[in-house]
């Protein structure tokens, strides 16, 4: 009897991951990805900040955004995180981050590439360090926003 070669094996465990090339491609893929993570926890960051500054409450701010075009999966697992503000559950430490963005620069910088978000995220991390913050949680970052005030 012909046996019929196997069934495909289900996704079950994660989903499929598009195939981006040669071993190495995964780990720049990530920086990439990372960076994009970051700016966008960082953005949030300084929505909360700007909102609270605004006198609105920062957890229903939050519910607000949630339901916006500016919705990401970010909002949902950090949003909570700074609304609250609560940096003691760490999912990814602010000193892991500042290394990863150090390598984006440095690797934008050797393909001729300014990345100047990039660069004040990682200035905004590095105030964290400085302020005893190292190894909170990346949602911390909200915290070195806070404490920048605009010249009068």
């Amino acid at each position: 009897a012909v046996m019929a070669p196997p069934a495909p094996v289900p996704h079950t465990t994660s989903p499929p991951r598009p195939y981006l090339g040669e071993v190495g491609t995964g780990s720049r893929a990530k920086l990439a990805v990372n960076l994009t993570l970051g700016l966008n926890r960082a953005a949030i960051a300084e929505g909360l900040v700007f909102a609270t500054r605004l006198g609105l409450d920062p957890v229903a701010f939050l519910d607000v955004v949630r339901e916006s075009a500016a919705a990401s999966h970010v909002v949902g697992v950090n949003g909570p995180l700074m609304a609250r503000p609560e940096y003691a559950n760490v999912q990814s430490r602010v000193d892991q981050s500042l290394k990863d963005f150090r390598l984006m620069i440095e690797q934008a910088r050797a393909k001729g590439q300014e990345l100047p978000f990039a660069s004040v995220y990682a200035r905004m991390m590095e105030d964290c360090i400085a302020h005893g913050e190292a190894q909170w949680d990346n949602a911390g970052i909200l915290e070195a926003i806070a404490r920048r005030f605009a010249p009068r």
